[in-house]
């Protein structure tokens, strides 16, 4: 199944709900593997919402909450979508947070998270 991460309309927080419900409802249907895809611009639509106001990327940290929260679950498999991950990079721990994202991947166990002082995440 793949799942959209904040499509437009939607806040942070409302974009990290959404999908985790998303998560639920494919497990309960049966599905065996998810993945997580970031919204992203680059067809004109998406910048013309964000020019209005109704659309901005996920973060990284929101794609790594839904993934983990997937993961715990321990229905089926999570993956979170790392292509182009560097056009979501909007802190110095972004590359941290994107290796992190990686290794759920391969290993679909959560690492120790990423703390960062400069956007104060933890």
């Amino acid at each position: 199944v793949f799942l959209l991460l904040r499509p437009p309309f939607l806040t942070e927080q409302e974009g990290i709900v959404w999908a985790k419900r998303s998560l639920d409802a494919a497990f309960d249907a049966g599905a065996e593997v998810c993945c997580v895809i970031p919204t992203r611009a680059g067809n004109g639509a998406m910048e013309a919402l964000a020019a209005a106001g109704d659309y901005a990327p996920p973060s990284l940290a929101s794609l790594e909450a839904v993934q983990e929260y997937g993961l715990a679950l321990g229905r089926g498999r999570v993956f979170a979508d790392l292509w182009d991950a560097e056009r979501f990079y909007a802190c110095a721990c972004s590359p941290a947070r994107a290796a992190r994202l990686a290794a759920m991947n391969r290993t679909q166990q959560p690492p120790p998270p990423v703390a960062c002082k400069e956007c104060g995440s933890a």
